[in-house]
């Protein structure tokens, strides 16, 4: 079970189903002053994966096996609008996920997604597809 618990505040019921019943927690630090003794809890509860977006500062992402992953962002994507980035970086990482690719690599698909729809007036960027994303990940990353 995935969710996203989007802008996660410490201590509101409203989320406590959604991470009792998730494998994969995704979040953004937003409301945290610390965010990574949280994961480190989820993680210790058995969850298999916690992810926390921060924005223009990249992303965080804790494994089942407790080894950190930081990924920044790209820089070089032109800022329109942050508007659905987060839901574009989440789709990002399960099409690296399901495609069997590695944490850091999904990671990447999902920083990638994410920064194109923040070049974009719209909720995502028009044109997107797997073509796109996968010369954008030859381009950043290879």
């Amino acid at each position: 079970m995935w969710t996203d618990l989007h802008d996660y505040d410490v201590g509101n019921p409203y989320h406590q189903d959604y991470i009792e019943i998730a494998d994969y927690i995704f979040l953004s630090s937003d409301q945290l002053n610390e965010y990574k003794p949280i994961m480190e809890k989820w993680i210790s509860e058995g969850k298999q994966l916690v992810v926390c977006t921060h924005g223009k500062k990249g992303a965080t992402a804790l494994t089942q096996d407790r080894k950190w992953v930081e990924m920044p962002i790209i820089s070089s994507y032109p800022f329109v609008d942050a508007n659905g980035a987060g839901d574009s970086f989440f789709s990002g990482f399960l099409y690296g996920y399901l495609h069997g690719y590695t944490t850091e690599e999904s990671l990447r698909f999902a920083t990638i997604c994410g920064g194109l729809c923040v070049t974009s007036k719209e909720l995502v960027m028009s044109g997107l597809s797997e073509e796109t994303i996968q010369v954008e990940f030859k381009k950043h990353y290879t």
